[in-house]
């Protein structure tokens, strides 16, 4: 098959993949099925993109809603016990690192709602705002960003427009063909214009191999590989979220092409690992649902609704489930998968409590909470 990182030697398939529950990124769609493989020359994940993956895919778009629970805005990102939202953490860091957002061109790719224009316009309202999507049901709400210029469809090779920053805030793990697509991105920059690549950090965050639509799970390293393969030859990445990868990619014309020295057994060890994460998924799906069968009169409350929570409550079966509980406050009192959203505060005592996330950041939530004293389950 055609690998997303163009490189020539093999790949290794993962085991046990298609068992599991997939969601889509707006945790509408749930499948099975379907393949997930490492590069064994850089490590880069990948789903296996056939006729079979890309039916399933249009399926998912053709009705997208990104951020459905909060109205096209995002799910709000806890530091140091505040709240905050992705566009503001990411775009407050170009500006005081990169470039100051001034008298610039900027369009978001991928711009769903707008939500990141908003932002922009609100914290740094001296800019021409642009936007670009296949989608064009949120056009209306869009054009009515302040200091918004146009919006773009269809094909990208057809926006005449040059810009002084292109945003692709989690959109580039969604592209079949990235090494193409950020050659044909180089075209649409100013000379001294940057690209910023949001996209979640698979050696973070093992489960995000549970959105459907996701075909390339990057690491850092993943990422600088296929980097390097690119037009481009000057990047530089962002520690901002622990989870997530931030990268800044420069359109400078220096010839000098950027070297990435690979570990071989570095990589094959990681392949390895990710192996045992695959495996560790499934026996998690096993565990809980014995727990269930030995527990039958407990109520289960499930901690969260990103997509690796829709796939827990998938696993376990929705009438066995009694809620959800987030402390999103743009979440509280709405419902998914037909099932209510509460404040942890108002769980049940005694509660079957499962999250997925890992067994120390589980107890953090639990020790804020009196009430959440039930069996806990956790990665």
């Amino acid at each position: 098959m055609k690998k997303q990182c163009k490189c020539k030697k093999g790949e290794i398939i993962f085991k046990g993949y298609s068992k599991l529950f997939k969601i889509s990124s707006d945790e509408r769609f749930k499948t099975k099925g379907g393949e997930v493989l490492a590069c064994k020359t850089c490590g880069l994940i990948q789903k296996k993109v056939d006729a079979n993956f890309k039916k399933k895919i249009n399926l998912i778009y053709k009705n997208y809603s990104a951020y459905p629970l909060t109205k096209g805005n995002e799910n709000l990102i806890t530091l140091n016990n505040k709240n905050f939202f992705r566009s503001d953490i990411v775009i407050n860091h170009i500006n005081k690192n990169v470039f100051k957002l001034n008298n610039k061109k900027i369009l978001d790719l991928g711009c769903g709602s707008g939500f990141t224009l908003k932002r922009i316009s609100h914290l740094y309202p001296e800019n021409k705002l642009f936007a670009h999507d296949y989608d064009k049901k949120e056009i209306k709400q869009i054009k009515q960003i302040k200091n918004f210029e146009n919006f773009y469809t269809g094909s990208i090779n057809k926006i005449k427009n040059k810009f002084d920053l292109i945003i692709l805030m989690h959109v580039f793990e969604h592209v079949e063909h990235p090494i193409n697509f950020l050659n044909i991105l180089k075209k649409k920059l100013t000379p001294n214009g940057i690209i910023c690549i949001q996209s979640p950090n698979i050696k973070k965050n093992f489960l995000d191999i549970l959105t459907f639509d996701h075909i390339s799970h990057f690491s850092k390293t993943s990422l600088k590989v296929l980097l390097s393969k690119t037009l481009f030859n000057k990047n530089k990445f962002f520690n901002l979220l622990k989870k997530e990868i931030t990268c800044v990619v420069y359109n400078h014309d220096n010839k000098k092409k950027v070297k990435i020295h690979l570990d071989k057994n570095k990589i094959s060890n990681e392949i390895k690992n990710f192996q045992k994460k695959i495996n560790k998924i499934n026996d998690f799906k096993n565990h809980i649902k014995k727990l269930k069968k030995n527990n039958s009169k407990s109520l289960i409350s499930i901690f969260g609704t990103t997509v690796p929570s829709i796939w827990i409550a998938n696993e376990i079966g929705l009438k066995k489930i009694h809620n959800f509980f987030d402390e999103d406050k743009f979440k509280i009192d709405k419902t998914i998968l037909q099932k209510k959203i509460i404040n942890p505060k108002y769980v049940k005592k005694n509660s079957i409590l499962v999250f997925p996330c890992k067994k120390n950041l589980a107890k953090e939530i639990t020790k804020k909470y009196e009430n959440l004293d039930g069996i806990l389950k956790s990665f």
